[in-house]
């Protein structure tokens, strides 16, 4: 007697997945190929977001919960998921029930919005430190605009430190 063979077509995590089974069925001679569809499920505990946000808001206020989240429905990958959303910030709107995806969190700003900055200003023989107001939050390396105390208009200045930015020139 002659086993059946079974392949699965596709690697993905998906929904659902074809499976090819080959063999001869009961009294016929010719073997034959039929594709099965089967629905999967792959749960996993995972944060979601327990309130819509908006970017450039720390995690802690879209009070994420751990819940059982199938992978498989959302079309995602363990390696999608964080382990930990402590000290993290969104780089995008999110909404509420949605899982909580690496590709929206980004590191705490080391400058944040409306906050007191030192602008520093490079040049040949010349360094010049003031003091101004971040417009928008900001990660090390990161261009932000800042306005300067006293100045009408804003200026492009790298994230260097704590609460200290960079102009180049």
């Amino acid at each position: 007697m002659v086993r059946p063979q079974v392949r699965l077509l596709s690697q993905g995590i998906r929904s659902r997945v074809p499976v090819a089974f080959s063999g001869t069925v009961c009294g016929h001679d010719r073997p034959s190929v039929v594709t099965v569809w089967f629905k999967v499920q792959a749960w996993k505990q995972a944060w979601v977001y327990g309130r819509n946000g908006r970017a450039d808001q720390v995690v802690t206020d879209v009070q994420p919960r751990l819940e059982r989240v199938d992978l498989a429905a959302a079309q995602l990958s363990p390696d999608d998921l964080p382990n930990d959303v402590a000290g993290q910030w969104l780089n995008q709107s999110v909404n509420a029930g949605m899982p909580v995806l690496k590709r929206h969190l980004k590191a705490e700003p080391l400058v944040y919005r409306d906050a007191p900055v030192t602008v520093v200003v490079y040049g040949p023989g010349l360094m010049l430190r003031t003091e101004g107001k971040a417009l928008r939050p900001g990660v090390l390396g990161e261009r932000v605009p800042v306005m300067l105390d006293g100045a009408e208009s804003s200026l492009l200045a790298v994230v260097a430190g704590k609460g200290e930015v960079h102009v180049e020139r």
